[in-house]
């Protein structure tokens, strides 16, 4: 019986953060899926963070640790106890440079861990490579640096050459880094709150605001912000740039009646709606999953948002009028965001973005038939993959009978950068932003 299936889950509370994401690691390696425990596990909010910076870092930086802990050793890891091996990701985490932890504590607490897991004869084995890591540390970051890039920044292999065939070698390089580069919280503001009042209180409370447009701004300091007053209000919806982007390419469409498909949990939504309520009669909000659309219902209330949300599926769209715009946020793999969820780096393969294309062209089918003459669909992923996003745009062109045609984005919206050759927009992974692409389509 593993370490996982001994406890009840109201034997998990209120224990040390660390035990908690060493379970949740190891449950990870045993199922390659990633649950992260609840508020409601933890006595202290602080243990939350803690709990979490440890396993999302173990996540984003596994194959670097690997690496490390083989040097260390001299041992394969197929030669080590998983629970020891869960005590080393986490030690080192907390002997990163930067770490707010005491290095004795580090590896103190680790020893203690494998103890925790019922594995005291690995106690010895845990503390001579930690304390051996403290005492060669240059020497294995020097040995880490002449690895080749998976290993380096810690990704899947074929993945990187998928990447490398699409976008060159240079551009896979900054995505990859990218990626292991926590994302700024970026902000758009609501606008029936006055900017100047929610800057000045930020400021005044620490939070260091920068990158000011328009709409919104980014924070470098984001812990707590949850929990400020805008934050409860409604005044600040988190947004990342790539996505705030989109927008912009929307500007001259007729937008009279809007339905946002796969809509939850309603950014797209509310960052429309604010942009462009003149000209919007009808904003249609759909979702499928329940809860997701009971949290979309409560975004609407947050945010004071005049959309009408319908749980619907959208592979069988149950609306009888049709739209000036339909939005296609269609379900994909997520590579675009792996900064922001790093174990979507170890879940995919060739077969999903396959699967997920087969999916995606069902829902832009179906959409399509809610589109009015000249009217216009909107095809969005967080995805970089080819078949989601090129290979979707393909097919459906190919299928629709000459029904619809690709309008191409123009330059003048956007840097010239986002715009592809063919008309696309696609950010891919870079320090400032998340991978998205976009497509847009007219009906005749």
């Amino acid at each position: 019986m593993s370490i996982i299936q001994k406890f009840k889950e109201s034997e998990l509370k209120n224990r040390d953060p660390r035990f908690l994401a060493a379970v949740s690691l190891l449950n990870w390696l045993q199922t390659k899926q990633i649950i992260f425990y609840q508020r409601s596990f933890f006595g202290l909010p602080s243990d939350v963070g803690f709990y979490k910076h440890i396993v999302s870092n173990v996540v984003r930086h596994r194959k670097r640790f690997e690496y490390a802990i083989e040097l260390l050793s001299k041992r394969s890891l197929q030669r080590i106890d998983p629970e020891a091996l869960v005590c080393l990701y986490i030690g080192l985490v907390q002997l990163e440079k930067g770490s707010k932890v005491e290095e004795y504590a580090a590896i103190n607490e680790s020893v203690e861990l494998i103890k925790t897991l019922e594995k005291p004869h690995l106690k010895g084995f845990v503390n001579a490579n930690l304390r051996r890591y403290l005492r060669e540390r240059e020497e294995v970051d020097v040995a880490l640096k002449t690895q080749s890039l998976d290993i380096v920044t810690s990704h899947d292999k074929r993945q990187i050459e998928r990447w490398t065939e699409f976008f060159g070698l240079e551009a896979t390089k900054t995505i990859c880094e990218s990626n292991n580069v926590l994302p700024e919280v970026q902000i758009i503001l609501n606008p029936l709150f006055e900017r100047n009042s929610i800057v000045n209180d930020l400021l005044s409370l620490g939070f260091d605001l920068f990158d000011y447009h328009d709409e919104g701004f980014s924070i470098k300091n984001p812990e707590g912000i949850f929990n400020s007053q805008w934050a409860k209000k409604g005044a600040l919806l988190v947004q990342d740039r790539a996505f705030q982007q989109i927008n912009l390419l929307l500007e001259k469409l007729p937008k009279e009646k809007v339905l946002d498909a796969c809509a939850a949990p309603g950014g797209k939504t509310f960052h429309l709606e604010w942009r462009f309520g003149n000209d919007i009669s009808l904003l249609v909000s759909s979702e499928l999953d329940r809860l997701r659309m009971t949290t979309m219902r409560d975004n609407i209330a947050l945010y004071q948002s005049k959309a009408k949300a319908i749980q619907a599926n959208s592979h069988h769209p149950p609306f009888k009028e049709s739209f000036d715009l339909v939005i296609c946020d269609a379900p994909c793999s997520g590579t675009g965001t792996i900064r922001k969820h790093p174990e979507i780096k170890w879940l995919r393969s060739e077969k999903d973005y396959q699967r997920n294309q087969k999916t995606q062209l069902n829902l832009l089918r179906q959409l399509a038939e809610l589109v009015k003459p000249k009217g216009h669909l909107l095809y969005i992923t967080c995805s970089l993959e080819n078949e989601e996003n090129q290979g979707v745009v393909e097919k459906f062109l190919s299928c629709s009978k000459n029904t619809f045609q690709l309008v191409p984005f123009s330059h003048s919206a956007l840097e010239e950068s986002v715009i592809t050759k063919e008309g696309y927009f696609q950010t891919l992974t870079s320090p400032k932003q998340m991978g998205a692409f976009s497509a847009l389509f007219m009906k005749m």
